[in-house]
């Protein structure tokens, strides 16, 4: 018997270059593969397919300020993408959908089960988890509407139990999984198959000791990933001394981030992390440069990973996150070495066709045992892009202006106790 060849629809958005990797990692295999981005992502990614079906969608899914405008458009963003799905049933078995889309605001679903496809969602973290632990979303230091918290939580909620409801397989994290009601596949043993599309050989291009070291730091999110307290941290080691340079990007294109990547000797990701290796972070790890990044998962990661899984980032809480920099910046064979490592595990476990294998992998077989995550036993309470008192504030400001039933976690009652506890002061 033959083995089946399946034909793969990655959309309708990208994320960080995740599907663009994805793409290649099929290709490589030897999968026919379509990726159709609906959302043009600002940092200019690529590599996503085009067509004139997806053209029009596109065009159609601009903004239009008058009502007339928005009505027509509306409808014709419909039909647009009617059309783009059957296009995309009629050539694809295994759908991948990102970040929470749909071609239809979940109502394609239940027609796609019913012809016999095969539903993957992956997600990303904003898409998942719970908004008010979501610094993304509602920044720390900004005031917060605490009714358009308790909303947001409610929709997010309804939204993944809708695509529960039809999806073969999830793939998520723990930290960002509190919404669940089944089980999913855990994203760090798939991997984030985020590969640059011209990758340098493993050179050795760190600055030794002695000569300034170069710190990269590029957040899509200033308040969300820290970036205050990274430079505080970087200002520390100016003041002890060290010759450090601190070099920021914002809002630029992949490939301005990829020529600093080649230039820098540290990556300085972000603070309030909750997992060891987002998609800068894979990409940092192509050049073989070592990756300092923080927050509150730490103890999670370690103790739910065998080593052989664990990224070998420097992963670290927000309070030892000067001290993992000032590490790497008074020590090159360090950096050479933790840069080296790193390289190493994206090369094996985490390459584009390595990670695409295990998709194909789960549409075939589903989630093997030693994969799957249950959520009534997620423990993990801070969230992400917020420190700790925040994170407090904000499930505390949920529950009493809603009540506990408001944090959308009754069907988890011992970890809606946990947050409780966590509002309170208390520890998990």
């Amino acid at each position: 018997m033959t083995k089946k060849r399946h034909r793969i629809f990655l959309g309708l958005t990208e994320i960080a270059g995740y599907y663009r990797g994805l793409k290649e990692g099929f290709r490589q295999l030897g999968a026919d593969v379509v990726f159709v981005n609906l959302s043009p992502h600002p940092f200019g990614y690529g590599d996503d397919d085009e067509n004139a079906l997806v053209k029009f969608a596109r065009f159609c899914s601009r903004r239009r300020t008058s009502l007339i405008g928005r009505v027509f458009w509306s409808m014709a963003r419909t039909i647009a993408r009617c059309l783009l799905l059957a296009w995309a049933s009629r050539r694809c078995d295994v759908f991948i959908f990102a970040c929470g889309s749909s071609f239809l605001r979940y109502r394609d679903l239940p027609i796609l089960k019913l012809l016999g496809k095969t539903i993957i969602y992956q997600f990303h973290g904003s898409d998942s988890r719970p908004p008010y632990l979501d610094g993304s979303i509602f920044p720390p230091d900004e005031p917060v509407d605490v009714e358009a918290m308790i909303k947001a939580a409610r929709l997010r909620k309804r939204r993944i139990r809708t695509i529960e409801k039809y999806a073969d397989v999830l793939v998520n994290i723990p930290p960002q999984g509190h919404f669940h009601e089944r089980s999913f596949a855990n994203w760090m043993r798939v991997g984030l198959p985020n590969r640059p599309p011209v990758v340098p050989p493993p050179e050795d291009a760190l600055s030794p000791d002695g000569e300034t070291v170069r710190i990269l730091h590029c957040p899509s999110h200033p308040l969300a990933k820290g970036t205050g307290l990274i430079r505080q941290a970087v200002a520390t080691l100016k003041d002890e001394g060290l010759d450090v340079e601190l070099v920021e990007l914002s809002g630029e294109p992949n490939e301005k981030i990829l020529r600093e990547l080649a230039r820098c000797d540290v990556v300085l990701d972000q603070a309030y992390a909750d997992y060891p290796l987002p998609g800068l972070a894979v990409e940092a790890a192509w050049f073989s440069r070592p990756v300092v990044i923080a927050g509150y998962a730490v103890e999670l990661w370690r103790e739910s990973l065998a080593e052989e899984f664990l990224p070998p980032t420097c992963y670290c809480t927000p309070d030892q996150l000067t001290a993992e920099v000032r590490r790497l910046v008074t020590d090159a064979e360090l950096r050479r070495d933790v840069g080296r490592r790193l390289r190493q595990f994206v090369e094996t476990r985490w390459s584009p066709a390595a990670v695409a294998g295990r998709y194909l992998s789960l549409a075939s077989c589903g989630v093997p045992e030693e994969w799957a995550c249950d959520p009534n036993e997620i423990t993990y309470l801070h969230g992400c892009g917020l420190p700790e008192e925040a994170a407090r504030r904000r499930v505390l400001s949920v529950i009493e202006s809603g009540g506990v039933t408001a944090l959308q976690l009754s069907d988890k009652p011992n970890l809606e106790k946990l947050f409780a506890r966590f509002a309170g002061g208390g520890q998990s």
